[in-house]
């Protein structure tokens, strides 16, 4: 499948390949996977201009609500204007509910010559390397584990890092992100540690320095059959990124424990590092203090009833319950939760534009720290 808004698919005049001069103007979209359990089938969006896949989705059928999973996505994460679909001629494509939908979303639908194998190259050749790199080396047990596998192959491999020739032997992230330097015209804010706004926050530290800091926090979330589900997230308060998270049952140590543990294996930490948190008891807990002893970190619990006193953390899990766990509805089961909570967090470190660090995605806010400081080192 090919979604585009001019970032993967063929031109309208089906003699040659698209080619899209920058991002979010044209996309192109299923191989069927198979599985012990049966196939899969995956619709994907690719944007043209990077090669980058920008939506994706997969089912057990082939019915246009595979097609309008993938094209949902693609226009959450790009907020496309005056972009071109192009794809084959799949009755997917030419039904009525993905043509209304392209319609309401300003998107033009445009469809290559029947039988030509060249017109829409560029999606079957991300196919053939998912195939190559992946389908062919793999057998799946469940449908599960190949929704995950597929998952993390696009979203922790193709897109970040996976190099193109066709880019300049660059990943589509990168690709985009040198596109974005180059078109900017805004000069960005000063990248300084934040640490008026750290303090209002309760985060308590005598050196505002990168990784000095981190934010402890948990939620309840409940499903369709009445169960409840708990998550626990590690922030790193410098860039915002999410360092550690966990999905779990039970509030007991071993959720909290779990995030740190993920925390700890992220990042190298280093003298100096604060813990802040809530006062929920698992936080509290003798296990958890001495692991935190165990690594050389320090323990920060906010006053009684000061709704102010963790804020950031609280922020976040507004915007996780906002942007995952109310929007679909009720969930069916942990495993739907865990899934979602795993995507959501790749795409809140990597897409999401935050305010406090001037409207780019935590990673970016990390390396644009690490290019200027690295530069003034060796400048020294």
């Amino acid at each position: 499948m090919h979604n585009e808004r001019c970032m993967s698919g063929s031109a309208s005049d089906h003699a040659k390949p698209a080619i899209a001069r920058s991002p979010r103007r044209a996309w192109s979209t299923p191989p069927y996977i198979p599985t012990w359990a049966g196939f899969l089938y995956l619709a994907m969006v690719l944007d043209v201009y990077s090669r980058r896949i920008v939506g994706w989705a997969m089912e057990t059928h082939l019915r246009t609500e595979l097609i309008l999973s993938a094209l949902e996505m693609a226009l959450a994460q790009r907020r496309p204007e005056a972009v071109i679909f192009h794809s084959d001629h799949g009755c997917q494509y030419t039904s009525y509910a993905f043509g209304k939908r392209c319609q309401e979303a300003d998107v033009m639908p445009s469809m290559g010559s029947v039988g030509d194998a060249y017109d829409n190259a560029m999606a079957e050749s991300f196919f053939a390397t998912l195939e190559r790199e992946l389908l062919s080396r793999r057998r799946f047990k469940s449908q599960a584990e190949a929704k995950m596998a597929v998952f993390e192959w696009i979203e922790g491999w193709y897109n970040p890092h996976r190099r193109h020739s066709s880019l300049g032997y660059r990943s589509p992230v990168n690709y985009e992100r040198a596109h974005q330097h180059a078109v900017t015209l805004i000069k960005r804010p000063a990248l300084l540690p934040p640490a008026a706004s750290d303090r209002t926050h309760g985060v308590r530290s005598e050196e505002e320095t990168r990784r000095r800091r981190s934010i402890g926090e948990d939620e309840k979330l409940s499903t369709e059959t009445g169960q409840v589900q708990y998550v626990a997230f590690v922030i790193d308060v410098f860039a915002r990124y999410i360092v550690g998270w966990r999905v779990s049952r039970s509030m007991h140590t071993d959720l909290v424990l779990d995030a740190l543990e993920q925390a700890l294996h992220a990042r190298q930490v280093g003298e100096g590092l604060i813990h802040h948190s809530d006062r929920g008891v698992q936080y509290l807990s003798i296990r958890y203090t001495e692991r935190l002893q165990e690594v050389g970190v320090e323990p920060s619990v906010g006053s009684t009833g000061d709704s102010y006193d963790n804020a950031m953390a609280e922020s976040i899990i507004g915007l996780y319950k906002t942007e995952v766990i109310r929007a679909p509805g009720p969930w069916r089961s942990l495993d739907a939760v865990e899934y979602a909570t795993l995507e959501w967090v790749d795409w809140f470190n990597n897409r999401r534009l935050l305010e406090p660090i001037g409207y780019v995605p935590p990673a970016e806010f990390e390396q644009e720290y690490y290019r200027l400081n690295i530069g003034q080192a060796l400048a020294a």
